[in-house]
């Protein structure tokens, strides 16, 4: 006779498309089994972990009609070296991974040995026996991602815009109307003009992913140089500016350096007064907000700057703000990372916390364990300290944990018993 388990929690809690950082599962010997003893009599106890496909109702499902499931990614439990042996930290995460992808693929997991010969078992307590603490768990450490769309306007508080002139290299036209690349005759002599604009985007997290970036020209109703191309093309480029300028102190021979990199052409216009609308800049923006040390906006100018030519905007100086730059960002962070723990009681505290200090006391209670891991991950999962202790420990315990070179954000806190998994939330702030 063969004999398999069926185990699901409710993981609704973590959101859809979250990142699993790490799952473990916790299984405890059962001590007065039914079925054998927990262990090997006849050759191997050794099971899998298996991630189950299909819908399965506990009060309904028999071995006739059990749920199907895939050997993908199941996980091994070795054999047993004693009766009621536990198995703690069962890596599941990448069972858990496609459980929590989409709706409707958490189905469970199922237990069965590798080998389902006589006589052999492993035996674990169930959610219907006797303690609840030898109820199975699994513990879940993901992040937290959020989408937001934003509108960035050159008319912002942080925003800034300004017009280059040739015709007076030395001079700064920091409230300049237009936002413009020009060729053109200025007495009787060629003369060139471009275009700065930087948005505000300290308002996007760092760490962020820029999903769509569509920036927005208004064409100018009054122009000062120009209307559209009189002699010759007047295509023109947006690129990125690679060292800093200042609205009001810019001028066409202080003008800051360019990069060509994920550049973005603006074809030759079609009317006198062509808006353009929805330019696909998200490559271009992408290096802005992914670099901003090196990163001060966007310069506009002529592909060739020759012959009578004009491509003319509204500035945020032209009077009216509905025909003001502006850019369509959507972009994906991670708000930090969360632990849910399924059937698990917590006996681990900090404080102060949020925590301002160079350091935070955490308070637990070790059980009987003889050996205890800490270990403080950043939102994106990287481990920042690991340090264990060893010995006798008493009823409860307190340690210190340093903060020194520890920036501000949201942490995680995982400490590992003998016998059990437990994780908690650290805020940091400034000052310390």
């Amino acid at each position: 006779m063969c004999w398999s388990g069926l185990l699901e929690f409710d993981l609704s809690s973590i959101p859809i498309g979250s990142t699993i950082v790490d799952a473990r599962l916790n299984l405890y010997a059962n001590t007065s089994p039914v079925n054998g003893n927990g262990q090997s009599m006849f050759g191997s106890n050794a099971s899998r972990i298996y991630r189950v496909t299909s819908p399965w109702n506990e009060s309904t499902v028999t071995y006739n009609n059990q749920p199907t499931y895939t050997t993908t990614n199941g996980a091994l439990l070795f054999p047993s070296s004693i009766s009621f042996q536990n198995y703690i930290n069962i890596n599941v995460t990448s069972l858990v991974s496609v459980m929590t992808s989409a709706p409707g693929l958490n189905n469970g997991f199922l237990l069965k040995l590798v080998n389902e010969s006589p006589l052999s078992s492993m035996i674990f307590a169930s959610s219907d026996f006797s303690n609840p603490s030898l109820w199975p768990e699994l513990i879940v450490q993901y992040t937290v991602v959020a989408d937001s769309c934003i509108t960035l306007s050159a008319m912002d508080a942080f925003a800034s815009d300004s017009y280059l002139a040739s015709v007076a290299p030395s001079t700064n036209y920091g409230s300049h109307p237009e936002f413009s690349g020009f060729s053109w005759t200025c007495q009787g002599s060629p003369c060139f003009g471009r275009g700065l604009l930087n948005f505000d985007f300290s308002i996007i997290p760092p760490g962020a992913i820029i999903n769509s970036a569509e920036l927005n020209l208004y064409a100018n109703p009054s122009p000062v140089n120009g209307i559209i191309a009189m002699q010759g093309s007047n295509s023109s480029i947006l690129q990125r500016v690679v060292t800093p300028w200042s609205e009001n102190g810019v001028t066409w021979n202080s003008q800051p350096n360019t990069t060509s990199m994920n550049s973005v052409i603006l074809s030759q216009s079609v009317s006198s007064s062509q808006n353009y609308l929805g330019i696909n800049v998200l490559p271009l923006i992408t290096d802005i907000v992914n670099n901003p040390s090196s990163s001060y906006g966007i310069m506009l100018k002529l592909i060739n700057e020759v012959g009578l030519t004009s491509m003319t905007f509204a500035s945020s100086d032209y009077g009216n703000p509905g025909l003001s730059p502006t850019l369509d960002i959507c972009y994906t962070t991670v708000t930090g990372i969360e632990a849910s723990v399924f059937n698990e009681s917590q006996v681990l505290s900090l404080f102060p916390n949020p925590s301002s200090n160079e350091e935070v006391t955490i308070l637990f209670n070790p059980g009987q364990s003889k050996k205890i891991i800490f270990q403080l991950f950043d939102l994106n999962g990287k481990a920042l300290q690991s340090w264990s202790e060893n010995g006798k420990f008493s009823k409860e315990q307190k340690v210190a944990l340093s903060l020194k070179n520890i920036e501000s954000g949201l942490y995680l806190l995982k400490v590992i018993f003998d016998d059990r998994t437990e994780l908690k939330k650290l805020i940091v702030t400034s000052p310390r």
